[in-house]
Protein backbone atom coordinates (compact mmCIF):
# COMPACT_ATOMS: atom_id res chain seq x y z
CA UNK A 1 0.00 0.00 0.00
CA UNK A 2 2.48 2.40 0.85
CA UNK A 3 4.34 1.69 -2.21
CA UNK A 4 1.03 2.76 -4.27
CA UNK A 5 0.82 6.39 -2.29
CA UNK A 6 4.96 6.36 -3.01
CA UNK A 7 3.95 6.03 -6.59
CA UNK A 8 1.45 8.23 -7.36
CA UNK A 9 3.42 10.74 -5.46
CA UNK A 10 6.13 10.52 -7.71
CA UNK A 11 3.86 10.02 -11.28
CA UNK A 12 2.74 13.82 -9.75
CA UNK A 13 6.42 15.08 -9.66
CA UNK A 14 6.27 15.30 -5.82
CA UNK A 15 9.71 14.81 -4.36
CA UNK A 16 9.96 12.19 -2.00
CA UNK A 17 11.65 10.97 0.91
CA UNK A 18 10.31 7.15 1.88
CA UNK A 19 12.38 6.73 5.44
CA UNK A 20 13.08 3.10 6.87
CA UNK A 21 15.42 1.34 8.69
CA UNK A 22 14.17 -2.08 7.38
CA UNK A 23 16.10 -3.47 4.36
CA UNK A 24 12.89 -5.10 3.18
CA UNK A 25 10.87 -1.85 3.30
CA UNK A 26 13.62 -0.22 1.36
CA UNK A 27 13.66 -2.56 -1.11
CA UNK A 28 9.72 -2.51 -1.67
CA UNK A 29 10.21 1.40 -1.83
CA UNK A 30 12.81 0.80 -4.58
CA UNK A 31 10.15 -1.29 -6.78
CA UNK A 32 8.08 1.90 -7.16
CA UNK A 33 9.48 2.22 -10.61
CA UNK A 34 8.26 -1.61 -11.70
CA UNK A 35 5.00 -0.33 -12.05
CA UNK A 36 2.63 2.61 -13.48
CA UNK A 37 -0.53 4.05 -12.48
CA UNK A 38 -2.81 4.53 -15.23
CA UNK A 39 -5.13 7.75 -15.46
CA UNK A 40 -7.90 6.47 -13.85
CA UNK A 41 -5.49 5.29 -10.92
CA UNK A 42 -4.18 8.35 -10.20
CA UNK A 43 -7.38 10.08 -10.19
CA UNK A 44 -8.84 8.03 -7.90
CA UNK A 45 -6.86 8.17 -5.38
CA UNK A 46 -6.66 12.03 -5.55
CA UNK A 47 -10.09 12.19 -4.26
CA UNK A 48 -8.60 9.98 -1.16
CA UNK A 49 -7.59 12.92 -0.12
CA UNK A 50 -10.05 15.14 2.00
CA UNK A 51 -7.89 17.70 3.89
CA UNK A 52 -8.18 15.90 7.24
CA UNK A 53 -5.74 15.84 9.46
CA UNK A 54 -5.60 12.14 11.29
CA UNK A 55 -2.75 13.79 14.09
CA UNK A 56 -1.51 17.84 14.26
CA UNK A 57 1.86 17.44 15.87
CA UNK A 58 1.33 21.34 16.81
CA UNK A 59 -1.54 20.81 19.13
CA UNK A 60 -0.49 20.53 23.01
CA UNK A 61 -3.79 18.09 23.86
CA UNK A 62 -2.79 15.85 21.09
CA UNK A 63 0.83 15.45 21.43
CA UNK A 64 -0.46 15.04 25.42
CA UNK A 65 -2.30 12.16 24.41
CA UNK A 66 -0.15 10.25 21.88
CA UNK A 67 2.44 10.69 25.16
CA UNK A 68 -0.04 8.66 27.42
CA UNK A 69 -1.27 6.20 24.93
CA UNK A 70 2.83 5.18 23.76
CA UNK A 71 3.23 1.23 23.49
Amino acid sequence: MAQVVLRWLNQRSVAIIPKSVKVERMIENREIFDFTLDSDDLAQIATLNRDEIIFNHRDPNMVKWMAEHRG
